[in-house]
């Protein structure tokens, strides 16, 4: 078998020797191949940039340590000197009365007042006795009248006072004291009305309402026996703000008038009605009380 295909692998060449030959022998030529594409020459490699070192630094040289100070040496206590303490000789005993002999009153020193001597007063009760007056003191205390927020002042952007409450605080304290002085009235029009401090002025001075006009120190003397009694100024400036407070039992003062509670400006549970009105303005307020109640 492998002498078949040997020889058949013969034959196969020599034909196509023959055939070569009788090409070339009628003058043709076997056809030429393509030239091949040059190959691309390569790049040249850059070569890697070295950064150059930097010079060689010498070692930083080491700091001197800093030479620390020595304490300094704490001064010496000078001693203590004792001072000797005078000697206070007790004073004189006063010989005693003999027994069942008068007894004598110490004599002032010439030029001296003598002393006023105080008046005892019983817890919750002034010195007129009346115990009204302590329910009068609880009433306007229980209002709180320093440090509540619907009595205090309303100031505009300027820090300037724009309202006051005066008028609403004797309209409450009246109000539990049983003689209530109205914060609004319906006029004849039938519109409501507000009453400010002067509208109240007003009112007051109407006797058909029950109050009644007095002075200053009787209204002291009213307010300490526990009556309702109110305080008010009337502005002559139609367009301006009046004031009105509540009496307090107190101590009168004719230098300052009677004792107030009142929701102004700077609202006070007690004050007087120098601070509280203003000095300048005493003689022009007017006092009011119920005698009803």
């Amino acid at each position: 078998m492998y002498t078949c295909l040997r020889t058949s692998i013969v034959l196969v060449l020599l034909g196509l020797g023959s055939a070569v030959r009788g090409a070339g022998q009628r003058g043709g030529r076997p056809p030429a191949l393509p030239p091949r594409p040059a190959a691309p020459s390569p790049r040249p490699l850059a070569a890697p940039s070295i950064p150059a070192r930097k010079p060689f630094a010498p070692a930083p040289q080491a700091r001197p340590a800093p030479q620390v100070k020595p304490a300094p040496q704490p001064r010496p206590v000078p001693p203590l000197r004792h001072t000797p303490v005078p000697q206070v000789k007790p004073p004189a005993a006063q010989p005693k009365p003999p027994l069942g002999g008068p007894q004598l009153r110490p004599v002032p020193a010439p030029g001296s007042k003598p002393p006023v001597p105080t008046p005892q007063v019983r817890p919750g009760l002034l010195p007129s006795g009346h115990p009204r007056a302590a329910q009068l003191n609880q009433t306007l205390d229980s209002l709180r009248v320093g440090d509540s927020r619907q009595y205090q002042p309303v100031r505009g952007r300027d820090g300037r006072i724009v309202q006051t409450f005066c008028n609403r605080f004797v309209h409450d304290a009246t109000k539990k004291l049983g003689a209530p002085i109205p914060l609004s009235v319906r006029e004849p029009s039938g519109q409501v009305k507000w009453l400010k401090a002067n509208d109240m002025h007003g009112w007051l001075s109407n006797s058909s309402n029950g109050w009644r006009g007095v002075s200053a120190a009787e209204a002291q003397r009213l307010a300490n026996e526990g009556r309702p009694v109110v305080a008010a100024w009337q502005n002559p400036n139609p367009k301006g703000h009046g004031h009105i407070a509540m009496v307090r039992p107190g101590a009168y003062s004719t230098h300052d008038g009677p004792r107030i509670t009142h929701a102004g400006a700077a609202p006070a549970n007690d004050t007087t009605v120098a601070r509280g009105f203003g000095r300048s303005r005493m003689g022009a307020v007017r006092y009011f009380y119920h005698p009803g109640r």
